[in-house]
């Protein structure tokens, strides 16, 4: 979401402790669940996509970790779980994101890969594949560095002083994140083998730009200063495009 800059103080050691702690044993039981999903039923080890998935996510996420402690420590407390205040619209969209969606690739992947439904890609095409990957979560976590109000669900965060950035990648697009998340998505059929992946991946995108659409909708009711920055930046996710 958009808004950001100098700030607020970090809440009370204990409680950012208690916070790392939760997040570091979410990241491990998402990625225990993820290896157990791709492994276990395409019943090989020897998938490399899966071991590139699953490296890359816990490096990002580890990254992401210290690069939140370092400039806004309470953005993990705030993205830890579905704040009060959140749109009752976004509830289900970021359920079907950022659970439902993900769950289906893995499975449908595995699938997949154990019953050979695509043909194998060349090395260098999943080594390009990787590192667009790694540069779509690296965007997006340009887009948290510049943004401590960059929650997972949609609210005005009032009880965290919310207001309007238009800094770093919020220059270019008011919408950052979601660009990277949805060149994340996209390479995730070639980096795993599985263009079925495809199909679950334009349903990401249909997500997204509903999520966009409503988002901004909200942002320009209810967050002060939002309309003019929006004047600013015109475009919402891509430039030039949208």
């Amino acid at each position: 979401m958009a808004g950001e800059d100098a700030g607020r103080p970090a809440e009370p050691d204990g409680g950012l402790v208690r916070s790392v702690v939760g997040y570091l044993v979410r990241l491990a039981v998402m990625l225990a669940i993820g290896a157990a999903v791709l492994f276990g039923i395409s019943w090989r080890l020897d998938w490399t996509g899966a071991w590139l998935v699953l490296g890359l996510t816990a490096a990002m996420q580890a990254l992401g970790l210290s690069v939140i402690l370092s400039t806004s420590p309470d953005l993990i407390a705030e993205r830890s779980r579905m704040q009060e205040g959140t749109k009752s619209w976004d509830k289900p969209l970021v359920l079907l994101q950022g659970s439902i969606l993900p769950m289906v690739s893995l499975i449908v992947a595995a699938v997949d890969k154990r019953l050979g439904w695509s043909p194998d890609l060349p090395l260098w095409l999943i080594a390009a594949a990787t590192a667009c990957c790694a540069a779509g979560m690296l965007f997006t976590l340009w887009a948290v560095t510049a943004n401590r109000f960059f929650a997972v669900t949609v609210r005005i965060q009032t009880d965290r002083g919310h207001h309007v950035i238009d800094g770093g990648p919020y220059a270019l697009m008011r919408h950052p994140g979601y660009l990277g998340g949805l060149v994340t998505w996209a390479m995730m059929p070639l980096i795993l083998e599985t263009l079925w992946l495809f199909v679950l991946t334009a349903l990401y995108l249909a997500v997204t730009v509903t999520r966009i659409r409503l988002e901004d909708a909200t942002l320009r009711a209810e967050l002060e200063g939002y309309a003019d920055y929006a004047q600013r930046v015109r475009w919402r996710l891509l430039p030039g495009v949208w």
